[in-house]
């Protein structure tokens, strides 16, 4: 196992059958990068994918670009996965999410509570996933956030 840093990344997913892999990738990482350019965060280093699935006929996949610190720069969607995911934050508003310290242990909790593991340690060391959730108490539902997402099915239609 090679031991990398956590990083924050912007990604933009596809679906497409293997022959239109390489008509898919240009505008798609096009599209990322004028995103998170536009966005003033990135790219912070190289792109690269996540596949999710291993399948003969199609790939599954985002593409993805290395941003910078969305906590650093303001970015209020990363308000919502710090308080889902870090108790410490879990009855702060966004303004003071923002506004809190940020260290490199955090974003390292985040991943691992991302992947199901308590802390960054048991990431590591590959301990038992863990059965709890950070969650809010129930209450009335009020949304306090949203994400958008793309999802394209052709990728040629969307570029026209």
């Amino acid at each position: 196992m090679t031991d990398t840093l956590p990083q924050m990344a912007a990604a933009i997913h596809i679906t497409v059958v293997r022959s239109e892999i390489r008509s898919a990738m240009g505008p798609g990482l096009g599209e990322i990068l004028k995103t998170v350019k536009a966005q003033g965060i990135g790219p912070s280093g190289p792109w690269f994918t996540h596949q999710f699935e291993a399948d003969p006929t199609t790939y599954d996949l985002d593409i993805c670009v290395p941003v910078s610190a969305w906590h650093r720069n303001r970015h209020y969607p990363v308000a919502a996965q710090i308080r889902e995911l870090l108790p410490r934050f879990l009855k702060m508003p966004d303004p003071e999410i923002l506004a809190a310290s940020f260290m490199l242990s955090d974003a390292q909790e985040m991943v691992a509570r991302q992947q199901g593991f308590d802390s960054w340690q048991a990431l590591k060391t590959g301990l038992p996933i863990t059965s709890r959730k950070v969650k809010s108490p129930p209450s009335k539902a009020i949304i306090t956030a949203a994400e958008p997402q793309l999802f394209v099915a052709d990728i040629k239609k969307s570029c026209e």
